[in-house]
């Protein structure tokens, strides 16, 4: 599974936030409520992988120096994201929270 793969999956369902973390498998927020995926759970390799798969190489720089790193990802045709990639105690671990293309109106 890529990550394209799993932000569309998660654009598709609705979801605001796409949590992916070693150990676990991928979580979605639906209306504040938390889903698991049902795939399996990737470890620290894969999760660095996805991760590393989207950075330019200063924000890999980032990363590496202060074991997180924020940043902006475009899949072009769905959404922007606003993504946090961190290290955590089970390893690499990145949320992914949905900015729509479309802006909605009140």
């Amino acid at each position: 599974m890529n990550i394209q793969e799993l932000l569309n999956f998660s654009v598709q369902q609705g979801s605001s936030d796409l949590h992916i973390t070693a150990g676990m498998p991928p979580l979605i927020r639906v209306d504040g409520d938390i889903r698991r995926i049902n795939v399996y759970p990737m470890d620290h390799k894969e999760v660095h992988g996805l991760i590393y798969e989207i950075m330019n190489d200063r924000q890999r720089k980032d990363y590496e120096e202060h074991l997180e790193s924020d940043f902006s990802f475009e899949v072009p045709g769905l959404a922007r994201f606003r993504v946090n990639a961190f290290v955590q105690n089970r390893g690499a671990a990145a949320v992914f929270r949905t900015i729509p293309s479309k802006v909605l109106t009140m």
